[in-house]
């Protein structure tokens, strides 16, 4: 038997865990997704604070995965270089693992690129009212002493 037996076991188990919490903080960002759009902000408190221990959870299990590596393949040694040891004494299952953990972790990204894109709408949205509400507040007088017609005017916006 191999003394690196036990430590691709808990290398699976590992494996496991981050594609759950991975999982988890894709289920976090719809959430958020939904917050976002009914601008419901603590729902959207809510998941941001949940999505920070999810990450710190992320941290904790990418260690414990280099540390597993490390035992595995020597230091320095990469999840592909494991694998390949893996597949040397017969174990497949890591290699599914890996792939499913890539395809979680594409799949969060997408989700916080589409979240993103929302926060810079809702940015432009409120940038674009408040020009226009600017515009809209009667001239005062300016520090020439005169007042300004042309302000009184731009109440319509130019972008829309």
């Amino acid at each position: 038997m191999d003394a690196r037996l036990p430590a691709l076991e808990s290398l699976a188990v590992a494996l496991g865990e981050e594609e759950a919490v991975l999982a988890g903080l894709l289920r976090l960002a719809d959430a958020m997704r939904d917050a976002l759009i009914a601008a419901d902000f603590d729902r959207l408190d809510e998941a941001s604070n949940a999505m920070q221990a999810a990450a710190a959870e992320i941290v904790r299990l990418g260690r414990e995965r280099d540390g597993l590596l490390a035992a595995i393949g020597g230091a320095g040694a990469t999840l592909n270089e494991v694998l390949s040891v893996a597949a040397s004494l017969g174990i497949t299952a890591l290699d599914s693992r890996r792939q499913r953990l890539v395809s979680a972790a594409l799949s969060l990204q997408q989700a916080q690129e589409r979240n993103a894109r929302l926060v810079l709408g809702a940015v432009r949205l409120r940038e674009r009212w408040f020009n226009m509400l600017a515009g809209m507040i009667s001239p005062t007088y300016g520090s020439a002493g005169r007042q300004n017609p042309a302000a009184a005017r731009r109440f319509v916006s130019k972008t829309a």
